[in-house]
């Protein structure tokens, strides 16, 4: 079973992307993130190295049982360990299709920079013709996430 969930783009930290000019990681964390989540067993080489932040605002997802959990991974020297949960998703933008992950360190081990649960983050490969404020559609399953 699946679900089908309308979304908004918005703007986030843009931490992931290296793109913050306060971040203490200019590269991005995303990019710093791959090979340790690769040694893991998950291999995101070919996705942007940035991320996604969808709003499904009034809606809230509450985490079932992630496809991917990543536990004690230290991909950083500035922050403790994290473990990283990754959810399936479809996102469906201007009419194409494109398999994606929805990626949340775990709120368990993460110690700063909180989103709420109204907001996906989504790693996948680049869509040039996405923009801010653009509606988008998740496709995700059922069993792993809940949208409600």
């Amino acid at each position: 079973m699946y679900n089908f969930t309308q979304g908004t783009v918005i703007k986030g930290s843009q931490v992931a992307s290296g793109k913050a000019k306060d971040s203490p990681f200019p590269s991005g964390t995303i990019k710093m993130q791959k090979p340790f989540f690769k040694k893991l067993g998950l291999d995101i080489s070919s996705y942007f190295n940035g991320t996604i932040n969808i709003s499904i605002h009034p809606k809230q997802f509450k985490i079932l049982k992630p496809r991917y959990i990543l536990e004690n991974v230290e991909w950083t020297d500035v922050i403790p360990s994290e473990n990283f949960l990754f959810f399936f998703s479809i996102l469906i933008c201007k009419n194409k299709a494109y398999d994606a992950l929805i990626y949340l360190p775990d709120p368990s081990t993460k110690k700063f920079h909180f989103k709420d649960n109204s907001t996906l983050e989504i790693i996948t490969t680049q869509i040039p013709t996405l923009n801010y404020n653009d509606h988008i559609e998740i496709i995700t399953y059922s069993n792993e996430l809940s949208i409600e």
